[in-house]
């Protein structure tokens, strides 16, 4: 019992080691933990506590508007391009663009997005127009969508129709002959004969 009463006291018990200046002789300054001959000790300042310190609350998040304050859409509709569009482009690009009564309300957290062909092609728009890169060639219908900041649809447009034209590696150009060399016509007129 009285040997764990000792233990006990030592563990509460501060341990300091002494600390030694020593002077070098190209007067340069070091320090350690070992006495060497000219060293001298050198005794710690005292410390003192800091108080803990105290994080600053959180500011909080500004809230989406409840669904009482949101005023509900009327309308979404894409206005370019137009329904049964022949869009000409080597790259498949094609420029949305829509309109919205009223305005996206994007304090609500709601965001537009794009479907091609019943498919996501693009979300989280706040934004009236949007790109769509890459588009096969072939009829593709286009729709677009309101939706909450679930991502769950408030309000879909009517989808439209186009068709991309892109060229086409399998299509070859047609060779033009060289304006330089005359080509035999193959079937040339029959001779005239003249009449006794």
């Amino acid at each position: 019992m009285a040997k764990l009463l000792i233990l006990l006291l030592m563990v509460n018990m501060p341990v300091y080691a002494e600390i030694y200046k020593i002077k070098n002789p190209d007067g340069s300054t070091s320090y350690s933990d070992v006495k060497v001959p000219g060293s001298k000790v050198i005794i710690p300042p005292k410390l003192t506590p800091t108080p803990a310190f105290k994080a600053p609350k959180k500011a909080n998040k500004p809230t989406a508007k409840k669904s009482k304050d949101v005023e509900p859409y009327q309308s979404i509709s894409i206005v370019s391009p137009v329904h049964q569009s022949i869009i000409r482009d080597n790259n498949g690009d094609i420029k949305v663009s829509f309109t919205l009564n009223p305005e996206l309300q994007t304090d609500a957290r709601h965001s537009i997005t794009l479907l091609l062909n019943g498919k996501i092609i693009k979300k989280g728009l706040t934004s009236n127009q949007a790109t769509l890169k890459n588009i096969n060639r072939g009829s593709h219908a286009i729709s677009a969508q309101i939706v909450d900041e679930h991502n769950k649809p408030l309000l879909s447009s009517s989808a439209i129709t186009i068709h991309m034209k892109r060229h086409s590696i399998l299509h070859k150009e047609q060779e033009q002959p060289n304006p330089g060399i005359s080509i035999p016509d193959l079937n040339p007129p029959a001779p005239v004969t003249p009449s006794p």
